[in-house]
């Protein structure tokens, strides 16, 4: 092999080996930004999929028509992607075209439900409608996936503005899921005022069968006797915890 060749077999190997390694970064650095949004305007165009999915939601609430144009190069890229059309969805929502973001939605739920927006905007869609049932099993699956979501009070007044609503809500408390002690308090500390407002979704609860015990429901009765709301207080430990022995937190 001539000296010409092996050179340019040498310049050959050391271009793929730099296209390569540019697109190692590129990807690479795409997939930090979950962890670090901070990084997602410095991603190449060339590979961001997960950096137009961080910036368009990061954009959702300030600025609905940019976040609109990312969620649309997002489909664009990874059109079966659940969330690509959820933010697709959101961001139309946001602009003020309802249509176009049930039609976003609608679509999105035929490819995945377990994207937060989905679950979120269907939620606030059987509350419209007055379907209850529904509207607690979205806030469930939101929850599931991020017990956090009970510090919002606007997610949880539906279900406790109305009988029917309430009914619906107990129903899912009474599958016993997984973010039930922070519901209760027993995991992450609640605001009194929030605490309070869960009380009858609680003794209900109870009337249905479902006993939480002593050590479940010590924390919610400690913090609202402290609040001075003592008959309350103690009419959910009657509830929960009905033999009368004292856990040892009390």
């Amino acid at each position: 092999m001539s000296r010409a060749s092996t050179l340019m077999l040498r310049c050959g190997a050391v271009a793929g080996a730099l296209i390569y390694g540019s697109l190692a970064i590129g990807t690479g650095l795409d997939r930090l930004t979950f962890a670090h949004p901070s990084l997602a305007g410095r991603v190449p165009a060339l590979f961001a999929v997960n950096a137009l999915e961080v910036s368009g939601e990061t954009q959702l609430d300030t600025a609905p028509d940019t976040a609109t144009t990312l969620a649309q190069r997002l489909v664009s890229r990874a059109p079966v992607e659940p969330f690509s059309t959820a933010l697709l969805g959101a961001a139309r929502y946001a602009s003020g075209d309802s249509p176009a973001a049930d039609r976003a939605f609608r679509v999105a739920g035929q490819l995945g439900w377990r994207v937060p927006l989905t679950q979120a905007y269907w939620r606030q869609a059987a509350l419209a409608l007055g379907d209850f049932r529904v509207a607690a099993q979205r806030l469930d699956a939101l929850l599931r996936q991020n017990p956090d979501v009970l510090h919002n009070p606007a997610a949880l007044a539906p279900f406790e503005s109305s009988p029917a609503a309430q009914a619906a809500w107990t129903d899912r408390l009474a599958t016993r899921p997984p973010w039930l002690d922070w519901y209760t308090g027993k995991t992450d500390p609640v605001p009194t005022a929030a605490l309070a407002r869960r009380v009858p979704s609680l003794m209900l609860l109870s009337d249905r069968g479902v006993v939480l015990g002593c050590d479940a429901i010590a924390p919610a009765v400690q913090q609202l006797a402290v609040a001075g709301m003592a008959s309350e207080a103690e009419a959910l430990r009657r509830k929960h915890c009905p033999r009368g022995e004292k856990p040892a937190r009390w």
